[in-house]
């Protein structure tokens, strides 16, 4: 029997493992032999030492569950002295006689029948036992495969419900491991195949059932972005399934199949726009989701050529165009809102963040003619577009006509210059880039005290934060924000807007 620390053996089971003394001679003491025990490892073990008859005599049943079929039964005699004597009685068919030299001796049993052993050794030394061959109802019935979840974080295993033998033993097994668990119930918080292995008190008969225990299936199904791929991907990780797990994506003109063994999954090649993904595991739970692929610049298109072309003059070195006082909008065909621009002096940014500038004389802009390029970002995807194009000598840009300015010459004191030189604002943000989690600082100052508003926006035009300044003329401000990404910074007094751009790493 299979015991824990808080039972004991018990001695009138067939199943004991007798050993006899080693050479006991006429003396009043005996030797034990030394007897290795453990060599499985089991988990629990009971050791008994004691002195007993001169014989024991044991019968035991092979396996054999069911009414009314035989079986093999082995007498074991432990003791006495060969030959032996056995007289075999039983209810059913009366009674047999044998002699034997040695232990251990079978004969077939009939099931359910009950035998009387007796054995007499060649000394007259008797010993008897009396055993049933039959074993009490064993059904077991572990139930449908269980599944856990946040309102359901255990469940009970029931095996002894059908089980009539008060002397059966059960052992409980996780995914094929023996668990130290020897109750007819068991309680259940973690997934896996639980198995349980219930025996006779009389070891007839022996059964087992299984169930599988497992989270309750679910998906997550997100986009997987490659600027450089003509088509999009879909990455799929599910949890609580049984694998392996069918998959099929359904769009608009494509249908794809896939099976996979693992529960993180990459879907390649899938033609961007609506899709409906249906996850199917092994025990036929279902997981859908809808996910809308997005092209990597969907709605971004840039054309300043033409503009170019329409209001500029060809300067007739390295394609460069004449162009002062000309406004040129990069985001005239873009048709999408979550987008952000930078414009760029040969490589280098200017700091204009905004989708149309200006271009004016500049005589500090050195050269025969200049690169000028405008970056436009998806802030959903990530990816960017850009175009490039050259102006010629002496030829500056700056941003016009946009709530989003880091300057301020459309302001209402953009034709005062006495009012501009005295209202001149001035910010800084540092340390940029930033760090995720960490302080950073947003420094704004100008000639005299002014009034006004601090305003931070996300990628996407979100406003996430708002402060009223007032009464100084330097402001010294520290901001934190805990998502990388692009952040615009605005400060607004008296029609003036200034905007500054923060990177968070």
């Amino acid at each position: 029997k299979y015991v824990n620390n808080q039972e004991t053996s018990d001695f009138s089971s067939q199943y004991v493992d007798y050993y006899k003394a080693a050479n006991p001679g006429d003396l009043d003491y005996g030797y034990f032999q030394r007897i290795f025990f453990d060599r499985d490892n089991n988990i629990y073990d009971q050791y008994t030492f004691g002195v007993g008859p001169e014989m024991i005599v044991q019968v035991r049943f092979d396996m054999n569950c069911g009414a009314e079929v035989n079986t093999n039964a082995t007498v074991v005699i432990h003791g006495g002295q060969g030959p032996y004597n056995l007289h075999i009685a039983d209810q059913r068919n009366g009674s047999y006689d044998y002699t034997v030299e040695s232990s251990p001796f079978q004969f077939e049993a009939y099931i359910p029948n009950r035998y009387t052993v007796n054995v007499t050794d060649a000394n007259g030394v008797t010993a008897e036992v009396s055993v049933f061959s039959g074993s009490e109802t064993m059904e077991i019935e572990l139930g449908e495969d269980r599944i856990l979840s946040a309102d359901l974080q255990e469940v009970t295993l029931e095996a002894g419900q059908n089980i009539n033998d008060p002397e059966a033993t059960y052992k409980w097994f996780r995914n094929n491991v023996l668990l130290e668990e020897f109750g007819s119930t068991l309680i259940v918080t973690e997934p896996g195949e639980y198995k349980v292995e219930v025996t006779s008190g009389n070891r007839v008969c022996q059964k087992t059932d299984s169930v599988r225990v497992y989270y309750q299936f679910s998906g997550n199904v997100t986009q997987v972005m490659d600027c450089t791929k003509p088509k999009g991907a879909i990455g799929l990780t599910v949890s609580g399934g049984i694998p392996p797990y069918t998959t099929v994506i359904s769009g608009t003109n494509q249908t794809l199949y896939q099976v996979h063994a693992t529960e993180n999954f990459v879907f390649s090649d899938i033609e961007f726009g609506p899709n409906t993904l249906t996850t199917t595991d092994s025990n036929g739970e279902v997981f859908t989701s809808d996910i809308i692929l997005q092209a990597p610049l969907e709605g971004i298109q840039l054309d300043l050529l033409s503009q170019l072309q329409q209001n500029c003059t060809p300067f007739g070195i390295d394609d460069a165009f004449v162009c002062y006082n000309v406004v040129l909008n990069a985001g005239a065909l873009i048709t999408t809102p979550n987008v952000s621009y930078e414009w760029f002096m040969n490589g280098v940014s200017a700091n204009i963040y905004t989708p149309t500038i200006t271009t004016y004389p500049d005589d500090t802009v050195p050269g025969l003619s200049n690169e000028v390029k405008v970056k436009v970002t998806n802030l959903i995807t990530g990816c960017s577009a850009t175009e490039t194009f050259r102006l010629s000598r002496s030829t500056g840009i700056k941003s016009v006509n946009s709530p989003v300015t880091n300057k301020t010459d459309n302001s209402p004191t953009a034709n005062n210059p006495e009012k501009q030189e005295s209202k001149a604002i001035t910010a800084k943000v540092y340390p940029n880039p930033g760090t995720s989690g960490a302080t950073f600082f947003y420094e704004v100052s100008a000639t005299e005290i002014f009034n006004g508003t601090i305003e931070i926006f996300s990628p996407t035009g979100a406003l996430l934060h708002q402060e009223v300044i007032k009464g100084q003329s330097n402001y010294k401000l520290p901001f934190n924000l805990a998502t990388s990404g692009i952040y615009f910074i605005c400060t607004k007094t008296n029609g003036i807007l200034l905007t500054d751009k923060i990177i968070i790493r």
